[in-house]
């Protein structure tokens, strides 16, 4: 498997360095580097009604490189947040955890159906940092090894899962408030940990699933007044051997209130479904006030 891992690698290397990819001489990058301090936290004491002390709190770290050139455009960008949470003398469970990268390159040429519509190539990858656990119940079936363990229990930790994808399609930008992206794709669901494989939809001696099937993918970005901003981003994958079935959706939306030039309040709402994990409509809703900076 790390072979395999490796050889990839080495190939994408390969292309990025190749004449086929080659950058002109006079076009340049640009970087950008923001991190955010967020928290949430609420006291009680001889509280009469009842209720339950908790803190929360998140960093995170956005990255992002801009190449302009011509015929390619590219941009990478990635997402790394982690979050921590704890309710009275209970243990610290993880509130947030997401390892995101994603490139994107545009092939534009001078002609003007290329300011609107754009041949692309898109690969992107998602994991987390830390153990994951299920508090509330065991989700591991009859005769699983960890199927009596007592709460809480492991349920996925670092490239456990992780997920990849590789595209090619087109892209519709009308920027700087609409983009979407729709085209054939690759994806693969990694399990390392064999102990947790069982909790999507792997039999223990298989580490990835591959797929292939078409992905939509879109992003809006609007300015409600001068200091709100909505942002939602949906990806949608239908794979060609579950045509029967709903398509994985990761549906997120961000509601931003800016305070000043480095606080604000952001209100996160994100929809999961994914029928190899899970059945069910997998939702995750916060709220929180944080602090921003730019380190480049």
């Amino acid at each position: 498997m790390l072979v395999r891992l490796w050889l990839l690698l080495l190939a994408a290397g390969g292309f990025l360095s190749s004449p086929l990819y080659a950058m002109p001489a006079d076009t340049t990058w640009s970087f950008g580097l923001s991190g955010e301090v967020a928290g949430s936290q609420a006291a009680y004491r001889n509280w009469q009604s009842g209720s339950t002390s908790s803190l929360m709190l998140k960093g995170a770290l956005d990255a992002r490189a801009v190449h302009a050139g011509q015929p390619w455009h590219t941009t990478i960008k990635s997402h790394l947040a982690f979050g921590v949470l704890r309710r009275d003398e209970e243990r610290l469970q993880t509130a947030d955890d997401v390892i995101h990268v994603q490139v994107l390159s545009d092939y534009r040429t001078n002609d003007s159906i290329d300011d609107l519509l754009n041949p692309t190539l898109g690969a992107s990858a998602r994991t987390q940092f830390a153990k994951g656990f299920n508090f509330s119940q065991n989700p591991y079936p009859a005769g699983h090894p960890r199927a009596d363990a007592d709460l809480p229990v492991v349920i996925s930790r670092f490239l456990s899962p992780a997920y990849f994808t590789q595209s090619v399609g087109l892209t519709y930008s009308y920027a700087p408030v609409l983009e979407v992206r729709v085209g054939g794709a690759a994806k693969q669901t990694m399990v390392l940990d064999d102990s947790v494989r069982v909790l999507y939809n792997l039999q223990t001696s298989q580490a990835v699933r591959f797929e292939a099937g078409a992905e939509v993918s879109s992003k809006l970005q609007y300015g409600i007044t001068s200091n709100i901003r909505y942002n939602s981003a949906l990806d949608l994958f239908f794979a060609f051997n579950q045509s029967d079935t709903p398509p994985d959706m990761s549906w997120e939306h961000t509601l931003k209130l800016t305070v000043n030039d480095w606080m604000h309040t952001n209100v996160l709402f994100v929809a999961l479904f994914d029928r190899d994990t899970s059945r069910a409509l997998q939702l995750k809703q916060r709220l929180s006030v944080a602090v921003s900076f730019d380190i480049i």
